[in-house]
């Protein structure tokens, strides 16, 4: 199985789960689940720049610099 397979099915059973949650009527306890998730992703994604801002200061930009641009590319598409 694929990567990309393996993340769709992933997604799929997910979905459903989280259907099956609405459905039973405990939609403000997923919503809840959903929001932390997402700000938990956030503060991650903002520490992993943090910390590869302060590398590059102390390491100088030697091989990082070429993996900045799509590390900032990703932070752009995750920050709504």
């Amino acid at each position: 199985m694929t990567g990309v397979r393996a993340l769709l099915l992933v997604g799929a059973v997910f979905l459903g789960v989280l259907a099956i949650i609405l459905l039973r009527g405990e939609g403000r306890a997923v919503l809840a689940f959903l929001r932390a998730a997402w700000e938990t992703a956030v503060i991650g994604v903002v520490l992993g720049v943090i910390t590869l801002l302060g590398t590059v200061l102390a390491f100088g930009t030697g091989g990082l610099l070429g993996h900045l641009d799509s590390l900032m590319a990703s932070v752009v598409a995750v920050l709504p």
